[in-house]
């Protein structure tokens, strides 16, 4: 979603559950179906975090070639 108004999404997912419950079970024909749950993805904040992490000057020493390490 690009990050756009993310809470007003879920919220409208969330007032929208049973008709999406609704419809997963009518689409994939099932008896029963699964409980739906909405949430923010946070995944990609981590990933910027650890993505900044990796390219800080400390990291990017300890993983320049020939450093030492052993194993190159």
């Amino acid at each position: 979603l690009g990050g756009k108004d993310e809470e007003e999404v879920v919220q409208a997912l969330r007032r929208n559950t049973k008709f999406l419950r609704g419809e997963v079970i009518r689409r994939v024909n099932l008896k029963y179906g699964p409980a739906l749950n909405f949430r923010l993805d946070e995944s990609f904040d981590v990933a910027g975090k650890i993505d900044a992490l990796l390219r800080s000057p400390q990291v990017a020493r300890d993983l320049a070639p020939g450093d030492g390490g052993g194993d190159d």
